[in-house]
């Protein structure tokens, strides 16, 4: 405001990622929702693309619950310790579920 400069220190968060490819026994598994959680809240959610792949980005460090469910599969879930500025590789492999059919329980239940 007086014209002097002033200065300020200024926190940067280094961003991470989790990456990895959702497949079945007969390859990959394309439009399965994956879903990544922190503290109870949904951080982010995907689809992925035609050969299975997804990318959840922009991320701090921490521990998250990672959730994978696709039509016609048992639901997945894992948890992941992300450091700063990691890149995550964390492939998941779906079974068929058990009844044939859209399986809709809470993969995340079991990691509360």
């Amino acid at each position: 405001v007086g014209g002097s400069p002033t200065e300020a220190d200024v926190l940067i968060a280094r961003s991470a990622s989790v990456s990895g490819f959702v497949h079945g026994a007969d390859g990959p598994i394309a439009g399965a929702r994956v879903t990544l959680v922190q503290d109870g809240e949904a951080v982010d959610a995907v689809d992925t693309d035609a050969q299975g792949a997804y990318r959840i980005g922009d991320i701090g460090a921490g521990e998250y619950g990672l959730s994978v469910a696709a039509p016609g599969r048992e639901p997945v879930a894992a948890l992941l310790e992300v450091a700063e500025e990691a890149e995550v590789r964390h492939d998941v492999r779906l079974g068929p579920a058990a009844d044939g059919g859209l399986v809709e329980d809470d993969a995340m239940s079991g990691l509360r």
